[in-house]
């Protein structure tokens, strides 16, 4: 998880926009207000909100993924 995050935080378009290009799934799970485990277990499943993948043993997720299922403006657009 990003340093200083909280899982119940809500974040701006702005703010996910700083995050590096790849986050985790915890991270990625706090934007969707989805807990840990069920994180993991949707991960698992093939059902979490966007696209996932596997690098080694560790879920990622593309913070581009993440704005686009928000349906974030494009940065030139806000």
């Amino acid at each position: 998880m990003l340093s200083g995050m909280k899982p119940e935080q809500t974040y701006t378009y702005d703010e996910i926009r700083q995050w590096p290009a790849v986050v985790d799934l915890v991270t990625a799970a706090a934007v969707f207000r989805v807990g840990r485990t069920a994180a993991y277990e949707l991960a698992e499943a093939g059902a979490f909100p966007v696209r996932v993948f596997k690098v080694g043993r560790r879920w990622r997720v593309a913070t581009e993924s993440i704005l686009a299922a928000l349906a974030a403006p494009k940065k030139e657009e806000a």
